[in-house]
């Protein structure tokens, strides 16, 4: 282990997980959808309350989160209206305007404002154990900044800050099911092999304490999400940052009130979940179940440099032992903007070729069978203007291909074989059965949203 911190203690401080921001209309992005009629009420009376001065903002984390949400705080069965904002004149004014409802009239029951650049992170959670929600919110200073955690407390129709903590990423779940959520966050340290600590945060004796810490020699933050590792467990997926743009990911669970690393095996002295670039961990196959992304290069692509490599996507689940288990492979073009999901009998007998040239993008996808010593083409996706798709067009067979949408002002094309190739035997048969119409193509196909 100690050999891959020493390659790695090279490039670090470099940053690898980034993120972007975007000038968009709040009431564009709220989730979960409100009725139109619900939207418009909520909007005026928002409006109502909503300095000339002042303008709605989104808070960047958790995925879900909008400019202004319906909850209620206090357990009525009312729902108060919590919507978020900066200063105009003043950009790093941040605030939090909470209204209720009284017979009928909407009105300011708090407002908190604190400094900062962005609300990072707004949520309500019951971290006291009273099955009543604290608000959590995370003021950040911008890039290069820590971030400030507030948890307050806002029964009895008054605001009590419980705590205030440093952080770079944080989390929030109940992690061993006792009705209380547990503040998980992320930090670099600066010892003298700087590295990321992961701090365990939980309310006891009327306190938020820290009762347990993790720490991550050469290495730095890269992101942090709390959510079902098997059907009945929680855990805490840490993404941590090595070199120029490496990562790895670590899986650790809540036991007997310590913070245990589940993931243990190494390979070459590197985390068999080392990866050449930060890969994110999330349900990718929509069970509930959060799965870890690693990366492979396409077989025949081992002379190529890191950068010109189109790397393969797979997916594990943890198996709530020792071990991950392989639950799918994708490919996933982030400038085209769309995912390929690889069918599974193509595992292990496919390749990839990425080529360009002034007119299009191509993503050509190759059988190579199981011996891999053949190369006969399975299909292609081909990015080109909407100029120069008009002439090509005129080329193909109707049979043979389908516009599968616009993205960055392309017109983006999947295109088949219309004949077998010269194969014969067994080979012929295994390319048979990898064959994709274009109908199944489109079932493995989708846009994503990378913003």
């Amino acid at each position: 282990m100690k050999r891959w911190l020493a390659f790695i203690m090279v490039a670090l401080g470099c940053t690898l997980f980034l993120g972007c921001t975007a000038e968009l209309n709040p009431f564009s992005l709220m989730r979960p959808p409100y009725q139109a009629g619900e939207k418009k009420d909520i909007t005026q009376i928002v409006n109502s309350f909503l300095p000339s001065d002042t303008k709605l903002v989104i808070p960047l984390n958790p995925e879900k989160a909008s400019a202004f949400k319906l909850f209620d705080i206090d357990g009525n069965g009312k729902e108060e209206i919590i919507f978020f904002h900066k200063n105009l004149q003043n950009s790093y004014e941040l605030g939090v305007t909470i209204l209720e409802e009284k017979e009928g009239q909407w009105m300011l029951r708090e407002k908190i404002k604190n400094m900062g650049q962005d609300i990072d992170y707004a949520d309500f959670r019951d971290v006291t154990g009273d099955e009543l929600p604290e608000l959590i919110v995370g003021w950040s200073g911008g890039k290069g900044y820590n971030s400030e955690l507030t948890v307050y407390s806002l029964q009895k129709n008054s605001k009590t800050i419980i705590d205030n903590k440093k952080y770079q990423y944080l989390a929030t779940g109940d992690l061993n099911d006792d009705g209380k959520n547990e503040i998980v966050i992320m930090l670099r340290n600066e010892k003298e092999i700087p590295g990321t600590e992961v701090q365990l945060y939980q309310y006891v004796d009327g306190k938020l304490q820290q009762t347990d810490m993790v720490e991550f020699e050469g290495s730095y933050p890269g992101q942090i999400t709390i959510g079902k590792a098997t059907e009945s467990r929680q855990g805490i997926f840490v993404e941590i940052g090595v070199g120029a743009h490496s990562a790895f990911t670590q899986l650790l669970v809540l036991e007997n009130g310590q913070l245990k690393s589940v993931i243990k095996q190494y390979e070459n002295d590197l985390p068999i979940t080392f990866k050449p670039y930060g890969l994110y961990s999330k349900d990718v196959d929509d069970d509930g179940i959060i799965e870890i992304g690693m990366q492979t290069q396409p077989p025949g692509s081992e002379h190529l440099a890191m950068v010109e490599i189109t790397w393969i996507n797979n997916w594990y689940k943890w198996n709530g032992k020792a071990n991950l288990i392989w639950v799918k492979e994708e490919v996933s073009d982030y400038y085209e903007g769309y995912q390929f999901d690889i069918p599974k009998n193509w595992h292990n007998k496919y390749t990839l070729i990425k080529r360009e040239n002034e007119k299009e993008r191509v993503m050509d996808f190759y059988f190579i069978g199981s011996s891999h010593n053949k190369r006969e083409l399975l299909l292609s996706i081909i990015s080109t203007s909407r100029e120069d798709w008009l002439r090509k067009e005129k080329t193909l067979t109707p049979d043979s291909y389908s516009v599968l949408g616009e993205i960055n002002n392309n017109v983006l094309i999947v295109q088949v074989p219309t004949k077998y190739p010269e194969l014969t035997g067994a080979l012929l048969a295994e390319y048979k059965k990898m064959v994709l119409s274009i109908e199944k193509f489109k079932e493995c196909f989708q846009f994503i949203n990378l913003f």
